[in-house]
């Protein structure tokens, strides 16, 4: 295999090139669209001179078609169909192999996640950044139970539910299960979450059932 030296750019139509057949890859096109939307085009597509197909670079090329792209910026690799395949192997399992310092990556999104665009073009999102807080920093983390620890009592005169809730079940089977789950014995009306007397809040939920027309 050869080694290549300097490398030039070639500006071309988008609907010249071929996806390669034999890419293996499944990308995130999602994520590209992104980038192209946050960013701009970024980095050229490699593609095989003679056949005009995708060597590193397939969802990009997607993506920029989802975005309207005329033309782009490649670079031309004179090479066998051999060498493509091997190169385009190379280029999916190096990106694979690679990973993040996800203390680095923490620290990183929580600094971007403040300012004015967030986590806008990064390619994460806040439920990413939840999960790597939950694992690097548990010391972030609230428990909303502890909240409520030395929250001053509080005594509510009027005990009338505060909504009213009706649930129907379509047979007896159904509806013991329900009550089963609540350990509690079947009664037309029962005080949720609290008592079974009316005397200590909660909310009166009034149960039917009926039975099916089946």
């Amino acid at each position: 295999m050869k080694k290549v030296g300097a490398l030039e750019l070639t500006r071309v139509k988008v609907r010249d090139l071929r996806q390669h057949p034999n890419n293996p890859n499944q990308g995130d096109i999602g994520i590209i669209v992104e980038s192209l939307e946050s960013h701009g085009y970024m980095k050229p597509v490699l593609v095989q001179k003679s056949t005009m197909r995708i060597i590193a670079g397939n969802h990009t090329v997607q993506a920029t078609e989802i975005e309207g792209f005329e033309e782009i910026d490649v670079i031309l690799r004179d090479c066998t169909d051999e060498e493509a395949l091997r190169i385009m192997l190379m280029d999916n399992e190096s990106s694979r192999k690679s990973n993040n310092d996800r203390i680095v990556l923490t620290d990183i999104l929580e600094s971007l996640v403040r300012t004015e665009y967030g986590l806008r073009g990064t390619g994460f999102t806040g439920e990413d950044l939840d999960d790597l807080i939950h694992e690097f920093k548990p010391e972030l983390q609230t428990n909303p139970i502890d909240e409520w620890e030395n929250m001053p009592e509080f005594e509510q005169e009027d005990i009338n539910s505060a909504y009213r809730c009706t649930v129907h079940f379509l047979s007896e089977k159904d509806r013991d299960d329900f009550f089963k789950l609540l350990g509690r014995d079947f009664k037309a009306s029962i005080w949720w979450p609290e008592g079974g007397d009316g005397m200590t809040g909660g909310r009166d939920s009034t149960v039917q059932w009926v039975a099916d027309e089946d």
